[in-house]
């Protein structure tokens, strides 16, 4: 008797522990952080920085870089693997999928931009 109570015990105590791995699976795919979508505004000196560090992160990438010119935000992009180039400031502002947005135009232009 007491040899079947020990293999239902070592039994219990299997299942346990593999039930508190299954909710402690459960809950790191809950809880997991979204990565979160870059932007960047103003594609001067900085910008080049700030597309270097976003790439080296593990929680953000590089969704989107605005130029006042398609063409200088389709380049910068392209370089830096960004998924939209927008050739104005306004046009990125409103896309809803950036969740960040870093402003890299000259200090005394953030007012305004």
């Amino acid at each position: 008797m007491l040899k079947n109570w020990l293999t239902l015990k070592e039994y219990f105590v299997e299942y346990r522990q593999e039930l508190q791995l299954k909710l402690l699976l459960n809950y790191q795919k809950e809880m997991k952080i979204k990565m979160k979508n870059v932007g960047i505004l103003g594609l001067g000196n900085i910008a080049n920085r700030v597309a270097k560090g976003v790439l080296c992160s593990e929680k953000a990438c590089l969704y989107a870089v605005a130029s006042r010119t398609d063409e200088k935000a389709a380049a910068f992009g392209g370089q830096y693997g960004a998924k939209v180039s927008y050739g104005s400031y306004e046009q990125m502002v409103c896309d809803e999928n950036i969740d960040i947005i870093y402003i890299a135009t000259p200090m005394s232009a953030h007012f305004e931009n």
